[in-house]
């Protein structure tokens, strides 16, 4: 069985939580029903710098390079230098011409590769002195720089970043022996764009699994009438232009929800164009064991470990179940911290930095536990302190919350107060919003490669309204599988979806239809290995 080397700047986190993620493991566990293979990612900082090694199955091996402060430094550069959202694939690209522990393990593994795949241009930092005899892939998923340029083009720093990326991605596109591209779209542009030519860039498209979503299919066959739209989108510019696009319109359906579901929450929850919504969505979602309810902002990643500010209160609520809870706080200064549970208050001193606070005899008592501070202002927020470990302890054992969850908090655009915001979701509580949406958009007006969210949409049952922008790439014709139109068509389309179940019934039918034939993961690297074994 042939030995495949592959290399992300980023995990294949399991279950996946974007379309990044989604794609890197599936592709890599796919392929290794024909191949062994061994995929090296960078991932969050530990406290004792040691490279993890995730067993995915016998002949899937994947080995975690723990970031360093060179990210940090670096991240914090950027951000203080110009107005780049998202520049974590260009940091580690960085990183990893620094970070020992990446050296060491690629010299280890590359010796029994006989293909290294390069998943992203951002790791072709790679000694060319260990890459000869060796089969050299580019696998993409996007046209990094085009993607990029719109971002990175309006400050001086983010100029040269861009200029670094093209050279890596021309670079790397030029030297390869083959490039897996995600649409003819983007086949062509590696042609235009890096003078590459198409008979060595073969077509992988960006796939689903759609046994996942049998249940759904059947579901969606008909409307909930509840007129509920829905988008999903992570922490990245063309999803943050997606929700600005949507709220121009949705201001004007006052009578339909707009539910956006990711990170890209985040972007609107740190700015003043939110405001917390009550509106009830049990229904939807079920309780947590934890959940940050109230006085929260955005999750931020300090050093990649993710962090939440509080405001100077706040409230955490904690099953009846739980018996006791442990808090990593810092404090920009020293303080009281008060903490009101039941009518009873108990107060802690913190120091100026980092504090553990242990919340004791916790279980059967009121869920709802209030925090109370002196505030800090800084950068216009105003700041209690901030959060980054919560452990509570349940039968005798002990669990952490993810804060990557971020708040369990509800707003809504003021411009749009009908476009709700619910941050990241679970899995679960995915699916649960595509039993009650009736209709799933993407308005994006800018982007490279191809949306994994419509192919979710898609294997769900529910039908797509989508800008020529989001469906790219996805061969998907006006009204049979999807329906494709500019922004200031959404608002008719819409209705016209709401009030035409036929219609409905008809998308959500061959939109799943296309799902199967097209885009399955398992078709999708049985063909990949086709051409890493043929050529």
């Amino acid at each position: 069985m042939s030995c495949v080397l592959a290399l992300s700047f980023h995990p294949a986190f399991y279950p996946p939580k974007s379309g990044g993620e989604e794609r890197l493991y599936n592709i890599y566990n796919n392929l290794s029903r024909h191949l062994k293979v061994k995929l090296i990612t960078f991932t969050y900082p530990n406290a004792d710098n040691s490279v993890e090694r995730v067993s995915h199955n016998e002949n899937f091996i994947e080995i975690r390079i723990p970031k360093t402060i060179v990210s940090a430094v670096f991240h914090h550069f950027i951000n203080r230098c110009s107005d780049i959202k998202e520049c974590s694939a260009v940091v580690t690209s960085i990183e990893s011409r620094f970070n020992r522990n990446f050296k060491k393990v690629i010299a280890d593994e590359i010796r029994n590769a006989e293909t290294v795949i390069f998943v992203y241009p951002f790791l072709y930092t790679v000694p060319g002195q260990l890459l000869k005899g060796k089969k050299i892939i580019y696998e993409s998923h996007n046209i990094e720089y085009e993607l990029m340029k719109e971002s990175f083009s309006d400050s001086f720093l983010g100029k040269i970043l861009l200029s670094y990326v093209f050279h890596m991605e021309k670079s790397l596109s030029a030297e390869s022996n083959y490039i897996f591209a995600v649409s003819e779209e983007n086949k062509a542009k590696f042609s235009s764009l890096y003078g590459i030519g198409k008979g060595k860039v073969y077509v992988s498209p960006n796939g689903v699994n759609p046994e996942v979503y049998n249940g759904f299919f059947k579901e969606k066959s008909s409307l909930n009438n509840s007129r509920i739209c829905t988008f999903i989108g992570s922490y990245h510019p063309p999803n943050i232009e997606a929700i600005e696009n949507m709220s121009k319109f949705a201001c004007k359906m006052p009578d339909t929800f707009f539910l956006v579901a990711g990170n890209v929450s985040q972007y609107f929850v740190n700015s003043d164009l939110v405001e917390k919504t009550d509106l009830e969505l049990r229904n939807i979602f079920s309780r947590q064991k934890v959940a940050l309810a109230d006085g929260f902002y955005g999750v931020e990643y300090w050093e990649s470990v993710p962090t939440i500010w509080c405001r100077p209160e706040f409230t955490i609520n904690f099953s009846q179940t739980v018996e006791s809870a442990e808090l990593k706080i810092y404090s920009p200064e020293s303080k009281d911290l008060k903490i009101k549970i039941e009518g009873k208050q108990e107060s802690f001193k913190l120091i100026a930095g980092w504090n553990r606070v242990k919340i004791e005899d916790l279980k059967n008592k009121d869920s709802s536990i209030l925090f109370e501070c002196e505030p800090f202002k800084n950068d216009a927020r105003t700041l209690g302190v901030a959060i980054q470990e919560i452990n509570y302890s349940e039968g005798g054992n002990t669990f952490n919350f993810d804060l990557n969850q971020g708040p369990d908090q509800r707003y809504a655009l003021k411009k749009a107060k009908n476009v709700i915001l619910l941050g990241r979701v679970s899995d679960e509580e995915k699916q649960a919003l595509f039993r009650v949406a009736d209709v799933a958009l993407n308005p994006m007006s800018s982007g490279s490669g191809t949306n994994i969210k419509m192919l979710d949409y898609m294997a769900a049952g529910l039908p797509v309204i989508s800008t020529p922008a989001g469906a790219r790439g996805l061969d998907l014709k006006n009204y049979e599988n999807a329906i494709i139109c500019e922004i200031p068509e959404f608002p008719a389309k819409i209705k016209q979806i709401f009030n035409d179940s036929e219609l409905h019934a008809k998308i959500s039918r061959n939109g799943r239809r296309t799902i199967e034939e097209r885009f399955d993961w398992k078709k999708i690297a049985s063909e990949m290995v086709k051409v890493l074994e043929e050529k």
